[in-house]
């Protein structure tokens, strides 16, 4: 029963991408290995699979304000939190062919291979498996998550909000992991320093106490610095 599942699943997830389609799957550009998946915490994956509905609930408090500009931007938003998960069952498609063209090379001889790959497969099709696939998505995705939030716990700071403040600088952090993970980069140096600052000004800001947007402004650069420097 269990085998006939994972079967069923495997056709539901080839039939979701075009490369379901390709009449020589060994031209497939992302077959030659499978990718590194990492895992994530699961109160980050759970603020990841609330974003899609958060924004959609911007979009409309912006529409009844007239703003339509926010409200598209905020829509649009919403759209790219969803294609991601897209993008995460591609990449599971990606892995099968790999299987596939490893084994026809005679690299792949034991079932506990196609067990491992096809189990993964299987636990993508679940939008809450807590799981990232190495360097698959727009790199730009969960730091616009990061930025968007901390750009929001400084407007409520500045109103006095210190709870929706916290808030946001925890949903913040949730898209740094999210990024650290996405790009196969471990928490740790000064990732894990400025991470660290903004958990603790998050908490202080709980606590009732004020919390100057200069600190919070010094945090983030740590961070920011991280993925700036990766990228050139």
């Amino acid at each position: 029963m269990n085998q006939q599942k994972s079967a069923a699943a495997i056709v539901m997830l080839l039939s979701l991408s075009s490369w379901a389609w390709s009449a020589d799957v060994k031209s497939v550009p992302d077959a030659k290995a499978p990718y590194q998946w990492v895992p994530v915490e699961q109160d980050v994956w759970g603020i990841f699979l609330e974003a899609p509905d958060y924004h959609i609930a911007k979009a409309r408090e912006s529409l009844t304000k007239k703003d339509t500009r926010t409200a598209a931007a905020e829509i649009r938003e919403s759209a790219l939190l969803l294609r991601f998960q897209a993008k995460r069952l591609e990449a599971s498609v990606s892995d099968l062919y790999a299987l596939a063209n490893q084994i026809d090379a005679g690299q792949v001889t034991a079932s506990a291979k196609i067990d491992a790959v096809t189990a993964r497969a299987n636990q993508s099709l679940d939008y809450r498996q807590p799981m990232i696939p190495v360097d698959q998505g727009e790199e730009e995705l969960f730091m616009e998550g990061s930025r968007y939030h901390e750009a929001q716990a400084k407007t409520k700071l500045k109103a006095k909000d210190r709870v929706g403040a916290a808030a946001d600088i925890h949903k913040a952090v949730a898209y740094v992991k999210l990024e650290a993970a996405r790009s196969g980069r471990e928490v740790r140096g000064d990732l894990q320093s400025g991470v660290a600052e903004m958990d603790a000004l998050a908490k202080k800001a709980e606590s009732g106490t004020d919390v100057a947007e200069k600190d919070l402004d010094k945090a983030y650069a740590k961070v920011r610095t991280v993925f700036t420097s990766h990228k050139n």
